[in-house]
């Protein structure tokens, strides 16, 4: 994504060199235009290595996503590196916005399979899913606690509001109470506060952090465009999230505690990014890169300097999110490297 945004600047900054000559009035020489274009190659060469260099640092992870086949939404999980697509749900509804438990044993997503958006459980351990709630209002953007808890967003009091529940549907609290719209709440790693993005400000989405009560809320941007979809940093302290205030949709890194100006790391005037989610080592964040046409869930570099596609083509790809590490998976990590060094590019070996 990078790399085509950067390769196509570099081949109109050669073609504008070449309509206009040099500052003597002169056109450039052959040599010059080769000079040139064995740069535009050599970049397209590195970019190529890096991102597969990315994918190759990245294939031990899984992540789940929803697929969009025959019109209708299902869950399928991948390697990081995008090998192994296998398909997890098939029902007559959208199964949307999967979230792993923080244990991995399985997941909740958003499902319309019984009319209204519902929250479900999927285990891994015997391969079923189930409805979590019998509620007779909508439930959508589920996220799942260490304490099994699920954070929700429904419009049971007209306004979207954030509601909690235990993981059998019990001890319902609602979190929220404004006459604007809150949505898509996700726990922190502790599980002591959660991330959302309200409309409570001016009408104008921005992102919010609050204790797991509700109280204690603090306004984490300030800016007149819209802010959405935050996630956590596996160490709570920072987000990163969504905004439109460049102009298309990028995403952005920000201090936890408001502190500080957020920062873009994906900065693509011609592709918009969205639905990032960090991966639990801390050192890559996955998203879906948006053309007219096309879906795709992308991996970078937490700094966002490396990308690299893991959806194949001919599908619309959403709503990644990453697989936390089993007990028996962190025992075994222990004593390997750590994977927040950067990808090395070597070209001509």
């Amino acid at each position: 994504m990078k790399s085509i945004h950067l390769l196509g600047i570099l081949i109109l900054s050669i073609c504008f060199l070449t309509a206009c000559g040099n500052k003597n009035g002169q056109t450039p020489s052959a040599d010059m235009g080769k000079d040139s274009l064995s740069m535009v190659k050599e970049i397209a060469l590195r970019n190529e290595v890096s991102s597969r260099a990315l994918k190759d640092r990245i294939a031990d992870f899984k992540l789940l996503c929803s697929i969009q086949k025959k019109g209708k939404y299902n869950i399928h999980i991948l390697n990081g590196d995008g090998t192994n697509l296998q398909q997890i749900t098939d029902d007559k509804g959208n199964d949307l916005l999967p979230k792993w438990l923080p244990d991995a044993t399985g997941f909740v997503f958003e499902s319309d399979r019984n009319g209204k958006p519902h929250t479900y459980f999927f285990s891994l351990e015997d391969s079923l899913y189930k409805q979590v709630s019998r509620f007779d209002f909508k439930e959508r953007s589920p996220s799942a606690s260490k304490d099994n808890e699920i954070l929700f967003t429904s419009d049971k009091d007209k306004a979207q509001h954030i509601y909690r529940m235990d993981r059998n549907g019990d001890n319902l609290q609602k979190l929220t109470a404004t006459t604007y719209n809150d949505a898509y709440p996700v726990w922190s790693p502790d599980a002591l506060s959660f991330a959302f993005h309200s409309f409570r400000h001016d009408n104008q989405s921005e992102i919010f952090v609050a204790d797991r009560s509700g109280s204690n809320l603090v306004r984490i941007t300030d800016n007149n465009a819209l802010d959405f979809t935050p996630d956590w940093s596996p160490d709570g302290k920072e987000l990163v999230f969504v905004s439109n205030r460049t102009g298309n949709y990028d995403i952005f890194r920000v201090k936890a505690n408001g502190e500080g100006e957020p920062v873009n790391i994906t900065n693509t005037p011609d592709i918009n990014e969205m639905m990032p989610t960090w991966s639990p080592d801390g050192a890559y964040i996955a998203y879906v890169a948006s053309t007219l046409n096309e879906s795709h869930v992308y991996v970078m570099t937490a700094d966002g300097a490396v990308s690299a596609r893991i959806t194949p083509n001919n599908m619309v790809a959403t709503m990644p999110n990453w697989r936390p590490p089993t007990e028996m998976e962190k025992a075994m990590d222990a004593d390997k490297p750590s994977t927040t060094q950067k990808v090395e590019v070597r070209i001509g070996d």
